[in-house]
């Protein structure tokens, strides 16, 4: 049998045949090709995140659980050109909580939905699933009850029923002097103050609108109650930034909650997180970058909800 070299082989090719060798060229190479190692293990971690998110929205479905917001934060994050490690925060109502919480104090709003993370922490071999304790959420605003802190932590029981215990973790609350809630005056009524608030996030180029909620709005029990409304809204850019290195603020942290009530007084108020009281109290360093998105918050807030507006015609 005689064999063609290479250069005998090529040279009687047609230019007919020679696309058809190309592709056959490509299709060995691609069969030969692997991710990066480094890439390979990036998508393998996600995979593992995403995995976990799947059987907290089923334990949510068997526990009757509704989801409101599942934040993808390092998509989200890598999409506006701040990657960081797989994260994802998942939100859910619980009626009954709400209720109970909100007569109790509806400051409480700020810890509500129910939610946890699904991430991957730096310094981790696989992911973590966190959530906070309803004692130590309870404890924040100056309130000792344990049958509310028993409803909370029973509720996030049959949310996390799906998830292998050895994956989730409480977070820790070290004590901090204060209740960490910035607070402003609003000069307008409920109504007015929403909408200056939803206002005021439009105009940020790099911030995105997720939810608003309307707590007492449907439920009888809770009708008793000041109209609340919980507005989540966030910056994937920077809070990629800040989350990079500490994922774990991914749950309280990030997404922002704006929260706008009637204080004892009759005052309309919005109040929301100091961000940086978050990561000390969960015993993180405050970056530079989180400091950064705290001042802007304040700043933002506090000179857009006292401008005037120009007159209507």
């Amino acid at each position: 049998m005689e064999f063609l070299r290479e250069s005998e082989l090529m040279a009687g090719l047609s230019l007919e045949s020679a696309p058809f060798t190309v592709g056959c060229a490509l299709i060995v190479a691609l069969a030969g090709w692997s991710a990066p190692p480094a890439q390979a293990q990036d998508e393998a971690r996600q995979n593992a995140v995403d995995k976990i998110v799947e059987q907290v929205q089923q334990g949510a479905d068997k526990a009757s659980l509704p989801v409101a917001l599942s934040i993808d934060h390092a998509r989200l994050a890598r999409k506006a050109g701040s990657p960081m490690p797989p994260s994802t925060v998942v939100m859910v109502r619980d009626p009954d909580l709400e209720t109970s919480w909100l007569q109790a104090d509806p400051d409480l709003a700020l810890e509500l939905p129910l939610r946890v993370l699904i991430h991957q922490p730096t310094t981790e071999p696989s992911p973590r699933v966190s959530r906070q304790n309803g004692a130590s959420l309870l404890q924040r605003h100056g309130l000792s009850n344990p049958s509310l802190a028993g409803q909370y932590d029973r509720s996030m029981v049959s949310l996390l029923q799906q998830v292998p215990n050895s994956a989730v973790q409480v977070v820790p609350a070290f004590k901090r002097a204060g209740d960490g809630i910035v607070s402003i005056p609003s000069p307008l009524d409920l109504n007015q103050t929403l909408a200056r608030v939803l206002e005021i996030i439009d105009e940020q180029s790099d911030t995105v609108l997720f939810e608003v909620i309307r707590f007492n709005a449907t439920d009888e029990a809770a009708q008793q109650g000041a109209p609340v409304t919980l507005v989540l809204f966030g910056g994937p850019g920077p809070g990629g930034r800040a989350m990079a290195d500490a994922t774990l603020l991914g749950l309280d942290a990030f997404c922002q909650k704006m929260l706008i009530r009637r204080d004892a007084e009759g005052q309309v108020v919005v109040r929301f997180n100091d961000l940086t009281w978050i990561a000390a109290r969960q015993g993180m360093a405050v970056s530079p970058v989180l400091q950064a998105i705290n001042t802007r918050l304040i700043n933002t807030f506090g000179q857009g909800l006292t401008r005037e507006q120009p007159a209507s015609r």
